[in-house]
């Protein structure tokens, strides 16, 4: 955390979440969650702005908090506990990315709003910061009548994932690997294309492995290693994503693809997602002792790899899957 700085109180807004949101304890970092359409927040809001300093970024925040309140439930603001102590635009970046490696969905920083403390000791909504995204019903199948992915889980683990939360805070700084796996997971959700985000998404799964020989074996059965509980899921997956770098190979290569990528593409993700938390679980340090590790073991072995495992069981619907055989 970091004290004051140039006397700024950052409020992050949150989209596509489900009321479930609201029972993540993200206290350690300063910060507490309401619905954007909640008297509190409406109330906090009329009291960092007089009259005098009503602008049009005031302006947004008010339509916003009317459009909450009639239509959707949505929105969520992540606000700082204590004003004496800034969260800055890399804290909600940062709990951002851990909630899509937890859980791929729409979900989304979406808006940042910087109010500025006056000599007055009052505060004005200075300016602020609106974030893209695209959507992922854009690469889900044309037949699916899911028009939404919003941000949700099982209420009974939220214990589960607020501590989860935390070690993924801890170690995704610290094991180095998995900071160009992340950037490339966090660029798909930016990716209108549908084809860069196929490829970012395996450029993810790359970080996994030294070196560029038999590159679709040796990813394959990483993933199939880091994933697997059995000899069985190890198989499914090793396919699996053989098939998904057959795709991206013909991507790369400007080739006809005769698949339908909307099918495969939530597949691909919960690949991506399940095999990032496995590594945070496993904090392993480096790619090199991770490769050799790898090269030791079977599938089915995962829990053997190295004694810091947390297995992150909080979201079985991505357990299922990557278990599931994709068809080509």
């Amino acid at each position: 955390m970091t004290y004051m700085i140039n006397n700024y109180l950052h409020i992050g807004l949150f989209t596509d979440c489900s009321d479930e949101v609201s029972k993540l304890d993200l206290s350690w970092q300063n910060l507490k969650i309401c619905k954007v359409s909640d008297n509190s927040f409406k109330n906090m809001i009329m009291m960092l702005s007089d009259d005098a300093t009503k602008d049009e970024d005031y302006e947004l925040i008010e339509k916003l908090i009317e459009a909450e309140s009639k239509q959707g439930q949505s929105m969520f603001a992540f606000v700082p506990i204590n004003r004496d102590i800034v969260v800055t635009e890399e804290i909600y970046r940062m709990m951002e990315k851990i909630l899509l490696i937890m859980f791929p969905s729409d979900f989304s920083l979406k808006y940042l709003f910087s109010f500025r403390l006056t000599e007055g000791n009052k505060y004005c909504l200075s300016y602020h910061t609106t974030f893209d995204r695209s959507p992922l019903w854009w690469v889900a199948p044309p037949d699916s009548d899911i028009v939404q992915y919003p941000l949700r889980f099982d209420v009974e683990s939220v214990d589960r994932i607020n501590n989860y939360i935390k070690v993924c805070w801890d170690r995704l700084s610290k094991i180095e690997y998995l900071s160009f796996a992340t950037i490339s997971y966090m660029n798909s959700f930016s990716q209108r294309n549908p084809q860069m985000r196929y490829v970012n998404l395996c450029i993810a799964l790359e970080a996994l492995t030294d070196g560029m020989g038999e590159l679709t074996h040796r990813i394959s059965r990483s993933c199939a290693v880091i994933n697997a509980e059995s000899r069985s899921q190890g198989m499914t997956i090793f396919e699996n994503v053989k098939l998904f770098y057959d795709i991206r190979s013909k991507i790369v290569h400007g080739e006809k693809i005769k698949m339908d990528l909307s099918k495969i593409f939530l597949p691909l993700y919960a690949l991506v997602s399940r095999t990032l938390l496995e590594l945070i679980a496993l904090n392993i340090p480096t790619r090199t002792e991770l490769n050799i590790i790898v090269a030791q073991f079977g599938f089915g072995d995962k829990a053997q790899l190295t004694k810091d495992y947390i297995k992150p069981n909080f979201n079985t619907d991505i357990e299922n899957l990557i278990y599931r055989s994709v068809k080509k």
